[in-house]
């Protein structure tokens, strides 16, 4: 699921049209997506259609959303979510799918209703919204946050595993860089690629299935319970359980939410990356989970390299989206000198 930032309600009648013939053949109606969701939803079939209200949801880059709800009394749920895929984009929709359910069925993810051949329909998270920066690293939503990515780190998901999703992600983006995006970067992509290579001369990680994008709009928080659930497994795979750990702590730094009209997407507070004490503290629940009777502060230097490789990832996926804007050249540049600063004494 991803954040709603806005809600509009659309008439039954309305054609939906985002859900064009790329999707489907022929145009679809509101009153499509309700046939859907309607057949699909445990105790919705008999419900009449006049029951049923449509509203998109924007936010979704990746995506098309849209929450489905129904006025009917007695429903085991009132509302769900319906995901209809985007096109342009490498995620794998067959191994998101697999990722999606494996989660659900483990607790660590919202309920999967059903999968259709271009979508699916998920439980809508009521009550629900996405965590903001600074709610990331409280103690009380960073414990959390620790416990639930060591029981996803638990998780044996029926996936190909092959090499770690790092140096395949990054192998991938090199590949498909252009010579127009090649100028964009400030040295070469084999020279990256060697710097990769340095970190993981220099770490012991386990490979494990990793969320691999732990951001602040990848984790809502129910308003009323006040408890977490993390959300949007796309880059999903098996990799290096501390760039996972490493990856969600350089995202301290980096607000995507709450910005001013006009901002290029993100913005970057050199100030707000972890201290010592929050690694430590972080990594302490993390352990208390998996019981591997590691001491956190044994692992401080091996994160903090990782970070250091989720800039250089960030980085080269930004150069291959260069020509959708000005604001991913910036971020491109931003991830590649932050790592640039903060090599020295790591590598």
């Amino acid at each position: 699921m991803e954040a709603a930032t806005e809600i509009n309600a659309i008439s039954a009648g309305d054609s939906l049209s985002t859900l064009s013939e790329t999707f489907f053949p022929g145009k679809w109606r509101a009153e499509d997506a309700i046939r859907v969701c309607r057949k699909n939803v445990e105790g919705w079939r008999g419900i009449p259609k006049e029951s049923f209200i449509l509203e998109t949801i924007s936010g979704g880059m990746t995506n098309h959303l849209y929450r489905c709800s129904t006025t009917y009394p007695g429903v085991p749920q009132s509302s769900v979510l319906l995901r209809i895929f985007g096109q342009g984009t490498s995620v794998c929709r067959t191994k998101d799918n697999v990722i999606f359910k494996a989660m659900s069925e483990a607790g660590l993810g919202p309920k999967l209703h059903a999968t259709f051949e271009h979508g699916r329909i998920e439980e809508f998270l009521n009550d629900s919204r996405p965590l903001t920066n600074d709610e990331m690293k409280m103690p009380f939503y960073a414990k959390q946050i620790a416990k639930d990515l060591a029981m996803v780190h638990e998780l044996q998901i029926p996936i190909p595993r092959g090499e770690p999703q790092l140096l395949q992600d990054l192998k991938q983006a090199i590949a498909n860089l252009d010579a127009k995006a090649r100028a964009l970067l400030p040295h070469t992509p084999e020279y990256y690629m060697e710097q990769v290579e340095k970190i993981l001369a220099r770490t012991d990680s386990p490979i494990v299935f990793c969320h691999n994008d732990l951001q602040e709009g990848n984790i809502m928080v129910n308003e009323r319970r006040g408890d977490i659930t993390l959300i949007d497994f796309e880059y999903g795979g098996y990799n290096y359980a501390m760039f996972d750990v490493g990856n969600h702590f350089a995202e301290y730094a980096f607000l995507y939410n709450d910005l001013p009209a006009g901002d290029l997407g993100f913005e970057l507070r050199k100030d707000a990356y972890p201290s010592r004490k929050q690694m430590v503290e972080f990594l302490g629940e993390y352990n208390s989970v998996l019981h591997n009777g590691t001491e956190p502060e044994d692992m401080i230097e091996t994160v903090q390299r990782f970070m250091l490789a989720s800039h250089l990832y960030w980085g080269l996926w930004s150069a291959g989206m260069g020509s959708r804007g000005a604001g991913y050249v910036s971020y491109m540049n931003t991830r590649l000198s932050e790592f640039e600063r903060m090599s020295e004494g790591l590598l």
